[in-house]
């Protein structure tokens, strides 16, 4: 599998529109958080709410920090299950 930059750079080739979400967008803008993404993530939703960041040279839309904020407090986590514990 190629490293991030050679999918970004792939997807610019293509055209291909996207926006970067999620925990890549958070390291983006240097926000250090933990999701669970429940809410309506779609394409036309996310666009109004992103915006261009230059990543090493190569132009990428990214969910604004405002919306990332909403999404993550509208995010109600899981139940953690009990992990399966294995003896010998």
């Amino acid at each position: 599998m190629g490293s991030y930059r050679e999918i970004l750079q792939a997807l610019h080739a293509a055209p291909v529109e996207f926006i970067i979400g999620g925990g890549v967008a958070c390291v983006l803008h240097g926000i250090e958080v933990d999701m669970f993404l429940k809410a309506d993530l779609a394409y036309e939703s996310l666009l109004p709410d992103s915006e261009w960041i230059d990543l090493d040279g190569l132009e990428v839309r990214v969910i604004n920090r405002r919306r990332l904020l909403a999404i993550k407090l509208a995010i109600q986590p899981r139940a953690r299950r009990t992990p399966w514990i294995l003896s010998s």
